[in-house]
């Protein structure tokens, strides 16, 4: 994205772009990592495998790796550990905020009728957007081979799925009201707060909710 948008402006030979990845290879999937390395070399992207963050000086700009090795930056876009949901903690569903989770049927441990995609469970696998789209597939075809036409009580979990985001957008849109909001998208992100929150609540009276 970065280098199509300087190469667009005409600027890509002034700039350098650099890319550090904790694993040894520049994705952690095989497949993604030999399709997108040829592209990095032809796009004069540099890169850096086996380099895990141990610690960022602001001042001199310099990124350090548990490694040993060091980078300096002028523009630092770093993607910060991933942590569990502090909800699941609170409600006891798991440690440290992840659900434990069966890795070969993706049900939740003990329950078998409640599937965990996506960042929710602990399966050791990467938690991206793309992993979580192909585990719903995963889910939907076991539940077909397993002659289930439906999950039990579906419409409650898209119900709490959707509700989380609604409350953390009327935080948002609170720091908006009150001048506080430091991101730059703060009001557009806030704004999602009423269509977010009616989709949960159509799916909350699906699942039996009056009021």
């Amino acid at each position: 994205m970065l280098h199509d948008y300087f190469k667009a402006r005409g600027l890509r030979d002034k700039v350098k772009l650099r890319y550090n990845y904790p694993v040894n290879h520049v994705h952690a999937t095989a497949n993604v990592a030999r399709w997108a390395k040829p592209l990095f070399d032809e796009a004069g992207i540099e890169y850096e495998t086996f380099f895990n963050v141990k610690e960022v000086d602001p001042a001199k700009r310099i990124v350090y790796s548990e490694e040993g090795s060091e980078v300096q930056y002028d523009l630092l876009i770093a993607i910060p550990p991933h942590r569990g949901m502090q909800v699941i903690e609170e409600n006891k569903l798991g440690d440290a905020g992840w659900i434990p989770t069966d890795r070969f049927k993706l049900t939740m441990e003990g329950r078998d009728n409640v599937y965990v995609i996506g960042d929710a469970g602990n399966v050791p696998v990467s938690k991206t957007g793309s992993v979580a789209h192909c585990e719903a597939e995963l889910v939907a075809d076991y539940c077909r081979h397993a002659g289930r036409a439906s999950i039990e009580g579906w419409p409650f979990y898209v119900a709490f799925a959707m509700f989380r985001p609604a409350a953390l957008s009327q935080g948002l849109a609170g720091r908006v009201r009150d001048g506080t909001a430091a991101n730059a998208n703060a009001a557009q992100n806030a704004a999602a707060v009423r269509p977010l929150a009616e989709t949960a609540w159509a799916f909350a009276k699906r699942a039996g909710a009056t009021g």
